[in-house]
């Protein structure tokens, strides 16, 4: 049996510095990103972890930065913690 427990502050600082660290790796490349996709965990949303911040804002902060265009959404699976 796992136990997986869920640490909200470094998931949100995760997506902050992973989106970061692949616009500026783009940008490094000499490189202009037409737009972003972000697929989100449904049970990563601000009211299911009773956060003030949702983790995909962290990613629309950078990508805004950036003047790069991003679609996103939040998906489910099959996942007996949702």
């Amino acid at each position: 049996m796992q136990f997986m427990l869920r640490n909200t502050a470094e998931m949100i600082e995760s997506a902050k510095r992973n989106s970061s660290e692949l616009m500026e790796q783009i940008k490094t490349d000499g490189r202009k990103a037409l737009f972003g996709m972000y697929i989100d965990c449904a049970g990563r949303t601000a009211k299911y972890l009773n956060t003030k911040i949702e983790e995909a804002s962290e990613v629309q902060a950078v990508f805004n930065h950036h003047n790069t265009p991003l679609f996103g959404f939040y998906s489910r699976v099959i996942c007996p913690s949702l």
